[in-house]
């Protein structure tokens, strides 16, 4: 499940989603960098 939280704060300089994975699952996002924004993953 991928929720934009962003648009539902009216956000015009931050960007915050939010994802919920089942066991198993994986990020489809992968590894990755970006050079002008920071990213913050969270797993329990």
């Amino acid at each position: 499940m991928r929720r934009p939280v962003s648009r539902a704060l009216g956000t015009t300089d931050l960007a915050m989603n939010y994802f919920e994975l089942e066991p198993g699952d994986s990020f489809s996002g992968g590894l990755h960098t970006h050079r002008d924004q920071e990213e913050v993953l969270r797993s329990q």
